[in-house]
């Protein structure tokens, strides 16, 4: 479990039953150990988070080469048309490198474009994608 500091309070959730987006500014709740305790407010109907309704991603800080912001669970291009999930964890061959990873290695934004997320095109993570 990574630590969530005050900089990186960015988030999305996905709706499964809205089957829509839900930003941040009235849906998340951090906990004093920096654990998300639930998402809530007029947009997620009062339901609390219990990892069946909401699934939340954390915005990695970066831009890719289009100016799309990237959220873990997006799925990018690189230049060489692979593609790939973002998430947070250990990449490099030698597992020296934990942060915003793309297909094992780090996240490098002016080489990928999103080009869609785990929950919108689930087919693109079936289609090759690491």
């Amino acid at each position: 479990m990574r630590e969530i500091k005050q900089r990186d309070l960015r988030f999305r959730a996905w709706d499964r039953e809205g089957n829509r987006w839900v930003y941040d500014g009235y849906l998340i709740e951090i906990n004093g150990n920096g654990r998300i305790s639930y998402a809530y407010g007029n947009s997620c109907g009062g339901d609390g988070y219990n990892g069946e309704r909401f699934f939340i991603q954390q915005y990695t800080g970066l831009k890719d080469k289009n100016g799309w912001e990237v959220y873990e669970g997006d799925i990018v291009r690189n230049l060489l048309g692979e593609s790939s999930v973002v998430s947070f964890g250990e990449g490099d061959l030698d597992g020296s490198f934990w942060g915003w990873i793309a297909g094992g290695g780090p996240l490098w934004p002016e080489a990928v474009e999103v080009i869609g997320n785990i929950y919108e095109n689930p087919e693109l993570v079936t289609g090759g994608v690491r």
